[in-house]
């Protein structure tokens, strides 16, 4: 892989039309590093479940249903770190406090049956997603890749996570949330709570925690502080 290669990719990747087109051609560039398996998907926080996030899945036949069968991704220490990290990172370089505990042992010992024995992650900000991220699965045990290459492919692996939004149709997704909802995740947002909203906006405070089930229910999440994290990043609200 040379920088040209890199982009190249980058020149032509918008002009793909299908998600599976792309999924091809970044599955193609990717296994030039070694990695035979990819997954681009938002990554789940409060509660969210991780298949409706997915947008490019090519992980090992069977691993990505137990995967979502099970919820791994609450316990799994590398989405764990996709949600907190704006680096790229190898799975080894994840955290130990997150590595060593007993069920993400168990997980990653899962994954290994399934070929899956090292990788690197590219994440990157998103208006829809709390972080998008994109994981990339190799057979080979302890894969490590350069510098020089882990900048090629986090280039790479960011533009389809754009080219993949627009495919989606999320560059122009429609606002979800009623003004009322957003007038109430707004006062959320700067601390005030259900009763002083009840009370600003002359509503019963019912009333107010309806609309509040509601704007999480739409944007898929179980609580009110990431409801508003995602309303902020998504520009439907700005406290």
């Amino acid at each position: 892989m040379t920088d040209d290669d890199a982009f190249d990719f980058v020149a032509r990747v918008d002009e793909h039309k299908s998600l599976d087109a792309l999924l091809t051609d970044l599955r193609l560039q990717a296994s030039k590093f070694g990695f035979e398996h990819l997954i681009l998907t938002g990554v789940p926080v409060g509660g969210q479940k991780l298949e409706p996030l997915v947008a490019l899945n090519a992980w090992p036949e069977g691993w990505f249903e137990r995967y979502v069968a099970n919820d791994y991704a609450r316990h799994d220490a590398v989405c764990v770190h996709a949600a907190q990290s704006f680096r790229p990172f190898a799975w080894s370089e994840v955290p130990r406090q997150l590595l060593d505990r007993p069920t993400c042992k168990r997980i990653h010992g899962e994954a290994t049956e399934f070929g899956l024995l090292s990788g690197y992650v590219v994440t990157m900000s998103s208006e829809h997603h709390w972080n998008t991220a994109v994981s990339f699965g190799s057979a080979e045990s302890d894969l490590v890749i350069d510098k020089r290459d882990r900048a090629r492919l986090s280039l790479m692996a960011t533009y389809a996570g754009a080219t993949a939004e627009d495919l989606l149709g999320l560059s122009g997704e429609a606002d979800p949330l009623t003004i009322r909802e957003k007038e109430v995740l707004t006062h959320f947002a700067v601390g005030r709570t259900a009763g002083a909203i009840a009370d600003l906006l002359s509503i019963s405070e019912r009333t107010v925690v309806q609309h509040s089930e509601n704007f999480r229910r739409k944007l898929g999440v179980k609580s009110t502080i990431h409801a508003v994290v995602l309303a902020i990043k998504r520009r439907l609200i700005t406290p």
